[in-house]
Parts: structure tokens; C-alpha cells; sequence
């Protein structure tokens, strides 16, 4: 978000990182709330500061993921 914002200055970048958040905290359960925070706040000591509160809530938080099956789809083509 820093480098975001010392590029395009403060508006454009916080309003251009709105977009990144549901991606980057996708998984997380009960981040409704921080998520409609961080798209709402104009400051970013404020967005830094709903940031670090993530960060302290979710430290040593793991998403367990299932591994995707692979299919071969050619297996059975007549072809």
C-alpha cells in the first residue's frame, strides 16, 4: 500500500488498493468487518492501523487447502 500510494499519491492509490483487500484476505473467517472497514477509511495511518489489527488477530492463522485433483481428460478421447 505504501509504494501504492507513494506512486499515484494518496487518493488514487488508497481507492485503487480498495480492490486488492478481499483478495488478500480471502479464507479468513469473521473478516467481514475488517474488509467493510478497510473500504470505508480515507487516512492511511488508519488503514495501516485496521491492517496491523488483522495482522495481531490472525498471527498463526493457517488456511488449510485441499489439493485439486488433476483429470486427464485425454485419457478416454477416441481420437
Amino acid at each position: 500500500m505504501r509504494k501504492s500510494l507513494e506512486w499515484k499519491g494518496p487518493k488514487v492509490g488508497i481507492f485503487e488498493m480498495r480492490r486488492h483487500y478481499a483478495n488478500y484476505l480471502k479464507g479468513l473467517p469473521g473478516i467481514k468487518e475488517f474488509r467493510g472497514r478497510l473500504v470505508t477509511l480515507m487516512l492511511q495511518e488508519e488503514i495501516e492501523a485496521v491492517l496491523d489489527e488483522v495482522a495481531t488477530t490472525y498471527k498463526g492463522f493457517v488456511i488449510e487447502r485441499t489439493p485439486i485433483e488433476l483429470i486427464d481428460y485425454h485419457e478416454n478421447c477416441p481420437i
